[in-house]
């Protein structure tokens, strides 16, 4: 197995909720420039930073990407009229409205912040899960 299967593996155990997409920008942009080369190139087909011909965006750092794939997430100022699902490691909610027959779920790794001006309407629902 490639050091960026465990990788990303690593990268998924912490947030699970992530896309391949996510992942793999996650794990190019926290890579490690190697002195040795010039990373002076970016291309319009490289997103996420410098980028070297023979070594991509670099050395794989698994600590630094394990700890940028946490996503905090923010609801704020919204009418939820439908059903809506939030996701991530940590979700503030503030000045929002959940209304009709709506549904809101927030799905949380650590924690589910609910500030000033949230309300919760009369046939509305609101989920909270927390998976620490």
């Amino acid at each position: 197995m490639s050091i960026c299967c465990r990788c990303c593996r690593l990268v998924l155990e912490r947030n699970p909720y992530l896309t391949g997409q996510e992942v793999r920008d996650i794990i190019e942009r926290t890579a490690n420039k190697t002195a040795c080369s010039d990373f002076s190139t970016n291309s319009v087909n490289k997103t996420n930073g410098t980028w070297n011909a023979e070594y991509g965006y670099g050395l794989v750092n698994a600590a630094a990407a394990v700890r940028t794939a946490c996503i905090d997430r923010m609801v704020s100022g919204q009418t939820i009229t439908g059903s809506q699902k939030v996701d991530g490691c940590s979700i503030k909610v503030q000045n929002t409205t959940v209304t009709g027959n709506a549904a809101l779920t927030l799905e949380a790794l650590e924690e589910v912040t609910i500030q000033g001006g949230f309300e919760v309407s009369n046939g509305a629902t609101l989920d909270i899960k927390i998976t620490k």
